[in-house]
């Protein structure tokens, strides 16, 4: 080989060795960041609403076993289907008033519950709930269905799902998993992958000090040590998290995503994207200059109109069924599922 052969092969081995160092210097670095963003919670408001005066309350048992507190409310008329509510992180049961209430006016009874660590459910003392979705919130979910499949008064009514941040995201893991489930309606859901790409790639070159380098690095790349944060904050935690991109391919029951279009906790790409691999995407409905969570509030009339028309299209049940349930005839005992 020639002199200026070896000189060019040197080079490179020089430049491959600096890469190589600065990747493990970046791994070094960049891994204990994914671990700090996956375990910090974000403040996040919660609305607190009153209980509702005629509401069933019930117990029943997760499906790890712990247990969990609820309540159901019967349509003000003939029903139509039965909506499961899924509230937020800091959230109880009746954050679900002013969603579930115009419904209940349509013809669909409402199950709303508290997840574990919320409201009146099983507090386990060493866990606490995080803004991701994990698999303790999946078991909720998926039991909350469970509860209504067996119910008697729900008996052929099609169920349909409606959550809001992490409990939306927590509503399609549970449609994706369990066949009962009709439909399913969400506002401000994200999947945890795509969430904390954005805030890596917008946060950790202030933390890290790396500088603009971090913007040139592949999506693969920020992705793979995403994934090893992951895997690290697992180990210290009594369950794993939900990966809801995955699982979106999955989701074959109609879907509706509402979002914020103001929202600063969760970007709309983010949004999208989850939207992006959703099979049966009915509509993406962006509320103008709404918060998180707060479309209801910004464009009231609108909002319940989107909702009512998405359930009354895909989720009502046929006008002969209706009268099979209605809510002045004698009251049906309902399966025990737990004391």
């Amino acid at each position: 080989m020639s002199a200026f052969g070896l000189i060019v092969l040197g080079v490179l081995g020089i430049l491959v060795a600096i890469l190589a160092a600065w990747l493990i210097i970046f791994r070094i670095y960049y891994i204990p960041v994914c671990v700090r963003g996956f375990s910090e919670v974000p403040w996040l408001a919660s609305e607190s609403n009153e209980p509702i005066a005629d509401a069933e309350a019930v117990s029943f048992l997760s499906r790890d076993g712990v247990q969990l507190e609820g309540s159901f409310l019967k349509a003000t008329t003939s029903p139509q289907g039965t909506i499961i509510f899924c509230h937020g992180l800091s959230g109880d049961r009746w954050t679900s008033r002013p969603y579930i209430e115009p419904l209940r006016k349509e013809g669909y009874n409402a199950f709303v519950f508290d997840f574990r660590n919320h409201g009146n459910s099983e507090k386990l003392n060493d866990y606490e709930p995080m803004f991701w979705l994990g698999e303790f919130e999946l078991f909720d979910a998926q039991a909350a269905v469970d509860y209504v499949a067996n119910r008697q008064d729900c008996a052929g009514l099609p169920i349909g799902l409606l959550g809001i941040s992490r409990g939306g995201s927590a509503a399609m893991a549970a449609a994706a998993t369990h066949e009962k489930v009709n439909a399913v309606a969400t506002d401000g859901a994200f999947g945890v992958m795509e969430m904390l790409l954005f805030l890596m790639r917008r946060y950790v070159r202030i933390v890290t000090g790396i500088g603009p380098l971090i913007l040139m690095l592949p999506t693969w790349f920020i992705k793979w040590h995403l994934y090893w944060g992951l895997l690290v904050i697992e180990k210290k935690r009594p369950c794993r998290f939900i990966r809801l991109e995955s699982l979106a391919p999955k989701i074959k029951q109609p879907t509706l995503m509402i979002h914020g279009g103001d929202d600063k906790h969760i970007p709309l790409s983010v949004s999208k994207a989850l939207a992006d691999r959703l099979p049966n995407l009915v509509d993406y409905e962006v509320i103008p200059k709404a918060k998180h969570n707060q479309g209801h509030l910004k464009s009231p009339e609108h909002y319940q109109e989107l909702l009512k028309s998405f359930f009354d299209e895909h989720l009502a049940a046929p006008p002969a069924l209706h009268k099979k349930t209605d809510p002045n005839s004698p009251p049906i005992s309902t399966p025990e599922i737990a004391s």
